[in-house]
């Protein structure tokens, strides 16, 4: 009986997530995200060694998209109270409601996508919608893999969030870089049933990833998700 296959994702690991030294500190880091990196090579070698698929997912983002808290007036990033240990409040969210009331005073005057394209969008995915600071804009420093991530090992990339007024966190909501598979036809095309997935925080883009993966009935291998999992040989 033919075993069967097996793939890996490495979900968005870009400068973005990493404090990768005392000069670049990522805007949306994961305080232990250059730690992990032999570890993350390690694991991906193995399972390249093991003709196993391995698959990366990246964003790319437009300057002044939806998700950005510069596009806004008086929002302030996610990051900030969570950096500080403080709880998130309405500054720190875009929602439907606040648009629809204050579409007129909402906007920045270099925001790049119009109220209407935002009601759409809060709409169609949910009604609310953190705000982060600036990251991961294509062809910046912010979106290039971390640097000592082995990028050799890697068969497909996905490519995220390549329109101002899209957002998806998942991996399996956006295409390859030549555009013509999702995430989800690579692995049924390769008849994968198994994912390990490696994913640096426990929320957002890592989670859903996750959530989606299991949703399509793929057996789930989570790595390295917090630091307790870190620390764990």
């Amino acid at each position: 009986m033919t075993p069967e296959k097996e793939a890996a994702i490495v979900v968005d690991y870009q400068n973005a997530f990493i404090p990768v030294n005392e000069w670049w500190t990522g805007e949306v880091e994961v305080k232990w995200g250059w730690d992990i990196s032999w570890r993350v090579n390690e694991e991906t070698r193995r399972i390249k060694n093991a003709s196993w698929l391995i698959i990366t997912s990246v964003e790319e983002h437009k300057e002044w998209s939806v998700a950005f808290a510069s596009s806004y007036v008086w929002k302030e990033p996610l990051t900030v109270p969570l950096n500080q240990d403080r709880e998130p409040g309405s500054e720190n969210f875009i929602t439907l409601d606040e648009v629809k009331e204050k579409w007129e005073v909402l906007l920045s005057p270099k925001a790049k996508f119009t109220i209407e394209e935002l009601i759409i969008f809060l709409e169609t995915a949910w009604d609310n919608q953190a705000v982060w600071e600036d990251h991961c804009v294509k062809d910046t420093k912010s979106a290039n893999f971390y640097e000592k991530f082995d990028t050799s090992l890697v068969d497909v990339e996905v490519v995220k969030w390549t329109k101002i007024n899209e957002h998806p966190f998942s991996a399996f909501e956006w295409r390859t870089r030549d555009w013509k598979m999702t995430t989800l036809e690579v692995l049924k095309k390769e008849k994968i049933r198994e994912i390990s997935i490696f994913w640096l925080a426990i929320e957002f883009c890592d989670l859903e990833t996750v959530m989606d993966a299991v949703k399509n009935w793929f057996k789930v291998n989570p790595k390295f998700r917090n630091e307790t999992q870190l620390l764990e040989k």
